[in-house]
């Protein structure tokens, strides 16, 4: 895997009603990608919990906890780096639910989701968010309303942590990841509620609200709809 700096972001927007193979759906939408754009270079961010079998909501869901091995394969055959949702195995009843970046042979917790949505899919963690410098950018990530409760005048102790951290990095680039299952919130506003300072990346998987790439000082560029779609954007704006 390459080491140079990242050159591109982008997400996975999961849209389709048959997700009972995340791995098959993504690897398609990439070899379809890789017609037209070059991936190299790329951090692409996928939905929350994408190891769900047959989806977030489904009742009968399978959790593939193989996951982070099958996204190291995909991440080398096309030299893209992943920031990923995933259910992760605990101690207690029911999983973690995490975001994780995979890029080569890199495979390191981002952060875990603290608000719990009523879902009984996970359960909620204390406060571990890990941002890191990767390949030349700052990468931070929060899992969907993690994200959608930020607000700049009244902030959280862990908002407010995270935003120091952001700062700290100066001039690096610095990228907010958001793998979601979005389904009340609007999402381009998540993404421009957070500061114009630093890019913010939105990949949901459900069909009525948008996957959103916000780059630094700039408008959202958004895809909606019932289709599986990998959208990208040159970092810089």
């Amino acid at each position: 895997m390459s080491q140079r700096t990242l050159a591109k972001l982008g997400f996975f927007h999961f849209g389709s009603q048959d997700q009972s193979d995340p791995v098959e759906s993504l690897q398609t939408s990439l070899q379809e990608t890789s017609k037209s754009e070059t991936l190299d270079d790329t951090l692409l961010v996928l939905p929350e919990a994408f190891n769900a079998q047959n989806g977030y909501d489904a009742p009968g869901k399978r959790v593939d906890f193989r996951m982070a091995q099958l996204l190291k394969k995909l991440s080398g055959d096309f030299n893209v780096g992943f920031v990923a949702g995933l259910l992760e195995e605990s101690d207690g009843e029911r999983p973690y639910n995490s975001a994780y970046l995979i890029d080569g042979d890199v495979c390191e917790r981002l952060s875990r989701k603290m608000q719990y949505d009523g879902s009984c899919n996970y359960q909620v963690s204390g406060n571990c968010d890990s941002p890191r410098l990767h390949r030349g950018v700052y990468v931070a990530a929060l899992i969907c309303m993690d994200a959608a409760g930020f607000n700049a005048n009244c902030q959280t102790e862990r908002h407010k942590a995270l935003l120091g951290l952001l700062e700290s990095c100066r001039t690096v680039p610095k990228v907010l990841c958001v793998p979601a299952h979005f389904t009340g919130y609007d999402t381009s506003g998540v993404a421009l509620t957070w500061s114009s300072r630093a890019s913010v990346v939105i990949a949901n998987s459900w069909c009525q609200q948008p996957s959103v790439i916000r780059r630094m000082g700039t408008k959202p560029t958004s895809f909606q709809g019932s289709e599986n779609a990998v959208r990208l954007a040159v970092f810089a704006a």
